[in-house]
């Protein structure tokens, strides 16, 4: 279990870069190093360098009962996707969704004074997925571009259908919906999903537009 807010995955595998580094004056975009997520991996891994995270209850659609967490290394040239699985690990399944939960924006779900790392978005089909507070990704076709300096990296969602609502809330995560007041300009903020000062869910929105 993680020792403290700050630290999901504590990311200590130095040797990963080689596997995932690769010449980028091309624009070639680098594909994430994938491996095994335990829960000695998780205690290790730090909040904030978790870029995005979708979970999929036993029943979904896509990768049944599959989390996986694409985290940026500390020499910030790879990424490596962790992968755990309910029907392999349960309790690291269960731990991962207990912090991931914890520090996001779900209404009522992180605790008291936990810091937000990151916005929810529901993926569909029981996909639920985690971007990065504050994370701008790159949309393309069916997959998210993650980029860091001149280094580009692939992040691919579980499924299609899961892409096309994560990639609409990025689209509207900028904004905020003044309930109140909407002579304000829209802001770039962490906060509650759903209420006056916290991102948009498009899925939430009704008739509501920023």
């Amino acid at each position: 279990m993680p020792r403290d807010e700050n630290s999901l995955i504590r990311h200590k595998h130095q040797h990963a870069n080689h596997r995932s580094t690769m010449e980028q004056s091309d624009g070639t975009v680098i594909e994430p190093i994938v491996e095994g997520l335990t829960a000695s991996v998780l205690a290790d891994i730090v909040l904030d360098d978790v870029i995005y995270a979708d979970v999929a209850w036993p029943g979904a659609m896509g990768l049944p009962g599959a989390i996986r967490c694409y985290v940026q290394m500390h020499d910030r040239a790879s990424m490596i996707c962790y992968e755990t699985s309910i029907f392999s690990d349960e309790e690291t399944y269960q731990a991962v969704i207990r912090v991931l939960e914890g520090h996001s924006n779900i209404q009522g779900a992180a605790a008291e004074g936990a810091t937000i790392h990151f916005g929810y978005c529901y993926g569909g089909m029981g996909n639920h997925v985690f971007i990065k507070s504050l994370c701008d990704l790159e949309r393309k076709d069916g997959y998210f571009i993650y980029r860091m300096g001149d280094l580009r990296f692939r992040i691919s969602p579980s499924a299609r259908g899961v892409w096309d609502r994560a990639a609409l809330w990025l689209s509207m995560r900028r904004f905020i919906v003044r309930v109140r007041d909407k002579k304000n300009p829209p802001e770039w903020i962490d906060g509650p999903a759903g209420s006056a000062r916290g991102y948009i869910d498009p899925m939430m929105l009704g008739n509501e537009a920023p």
